[in-house]
C-alpha cells in the first residue's frame, strides 16, 4: 500500500514542483517572443517610436511631376526635390541642325502632371554642353 506525504513537506514540495513549471514555462515564452520582436523591429527600419502614421502616409502620399521643360536643371531639381522626389539626369547630344541651349530640360521621365509616389525618380533629360 502507498504511503501518501502529508504535512509542511508535501506544501514545500508542491510550492518546488510549481516554481520549475513556472520558470520553464516563462524560458520557453522568451524563446519565442524574443526573435519575433526583433524581426519586427529590424524589419521597419526605424524604431516604432519614431515612425508615426503620419510619417507613413507621407511616404506613399501620390505627388503630380511638375512641369520644369525649359528651365535650368539647378531649378528643375529643387522643384523636384521639394515635393519629396530625387532628381536623376540624362544628357542628350544636340544635332547639326538643332539650336540646342545647354543645361536646360528639354524632357522628363515620367512626363510632367503623372502622378507618382514620394522619394520617386523622376528623370531630367537636357542637351550636354
Amino acid at each position: 500500500m502507498r504511503e501518501f506525504r502529508r504535512g509542511p513537506l508535501l506544501g514545500m514540495e508542491r510550492l518546488r514542483w510549481r516554481s520549475r513549471q513556472t520558470s520553464v514555462s516563462s524560458s520557453v515564452a522568451l524563446c519565442i517572443l524574443t526573435p519575433l520582436l526583433m524581426l519586427t523591429a529590424c524589419s521597419s527600419g526605424q524604431s516604432p517610436q519614431t515612425q508615426t502614421p503620419s510619417k507613413v502616409a507621407e511616404q506613399h502620399a501620390p505627388v503630380l511631376v511638375p512641369d520644369v521643360l525649359g528651365v535650368p536643371l539647378d531649378e528643375g531639381k529643387d522643384s523636384l526635390e521639394r515635393l519629396g522626389l530625387v532628381a536623376q539626369y540624362e544628357p542628350r547630344n544636340c544635332g547639326p541642325t538643332d539650336s540646342c541651349a545647354s543645361n536646360l530640360v528639354i524632357g522628363l521621365v515620367p512626363e510632367a502632371g503623372s502622378s507618382v509616389s514620394v522619394g520617386s525618380t523622376v528623370t531630367l533629360i537636357y542637351y550636354g554642353a
